[in-house]
């Protein structure tokens, strides 16, 4: 074998293969009961969720809102192991719910497609990120302006009243890796004024919904 550099790339656009010159591997998602399963190791450790039937119940439907997002699997397990409060749990659900229902209605594709196709995700008033600032979500190829305010997702969520979010446009760091090189998802947050009128349409309970079954 000639001797040389070797590029891996790895993605999810399809015409990426263009570029290979072997054969490409494709990963296909996790079947619905391994995510439930991988949600659940995320959010509880090593606790039994059985101990905790009803937070086990909210996060049966957390996998159904999900759809497989692995990212947000790991940005929901951090941020609920440190509250296991089934009324944060509920509110964390019924907002990520809302956002995804603004979202489809907007653009009529679900939040995780829009990161993938590199669209802007769109927050209102009583959504994700804050009850009082409207925002767009830039998934971004580079790394936003350095001099803009950083905030981590996960902490926000973790710890929404104890968080002054910005006013303006600030970076958002949805996952960082544990391990080297600590590659992070970061992205910037714009300041929207048109959202203001966003609202939804109406209170979502923590009601078991109909999901994949078991």
């Amino acid at each position: 074998m000639d001797r040389g550099s070797k590029v891996i790339i790895l993605g999810r656009n399809e015409s990426l293969k263009k570029l290979g010159t072997v054969q490409t591997i494709s990963l296909n998602p996790l079947a619905f009961e391994e995510y439930r399963y991988l949600l659940k190791m995320l959010a509880f450790g090593s606790m039994n969720p059985g101990d905790h039937p009803q937070l086990a119940t909210i996060m049966e439907e957390f996998a159904v809102v999900f759809e497989g997002s692995l990212v947000s699997a790991n940005l929901l397990g951090y941020a609920v192991r440190k509250n296991l409060n089934a009324h944060f749990w509920l509110s964390t659900l019924n907002k990520i719910r809302i956002t995804r229902k603004v979202n489809i209605s907007r653009s009529g594709c679900h939040p995780n497609g829009l990161f993938d196709q590199g669209r802007p995700v769109h927050f209102g008033p009583h959504h994700l990120l804050s009850p009082a600032t409207p925002s767009c979500l830039i998934p971004s190829a580079g790394c936003p302006d350095s001099s803009l305010p950083k905030v981590i997702l996960g902490d926000l969520l973790a710890e929404a009243c104890h968080i002054v979010q910005p006013k303006g446009d600030f970076r958002l760091i949805s996952w960082e890796s544990r391990l080297p090189p600590y590659t992070a998802f970061v992205h910037l947050v714009r300041f929207v004024p048109s959202c203001v009128d966003d609202k939804p349409e109406a209170s979502l309970s923590g009601k078991k919904r109909l999901g994949p079954s078991a």
